[in-house]
């Protein structure tokens, strides 16, 4: 954790420094970018499968969605929430 920490510092540190020495949005512009040279780790892979419990929920509010365009998520996790303890999932 402290590693953590000490890496922010620097980071905050290393910005201050590069708005007083750089001056124009040439500075400014190079330090709001993205980590990708800091270091950071990215997922190597492809793309996660979900578990079944979100796979259950998306073909709920699919279903619901294809018969009523206005319906919201929230109102998906509740159909399909009943819909476990009904024992159908």
């Amino acid at each position: 954790m402290p590693r953590k920490t000490m890496r922010r510092k620097s980071r905050k540190h290393t910005r201050k420094h590069t708005r007083k020495n750089g001056g124009g949005s040439s500075g400014s512009s190079s330090s709001s970018g993205s980590h990708s040279s800091s270091g950071s780790r990215k997922m190597s892979g492809g793309k996660k499968g979900g578990n079944k419990w979100n796979k259950f929920v998306m073909g709920v509010y699919n279903e619901m969605k294809r018969k009523n365009p206005d319906v919201a998520f929230g109102d998906a996790l509740k159909e399909a929430s009943r819909l476990k303890k009904k024992g159908e999932y």
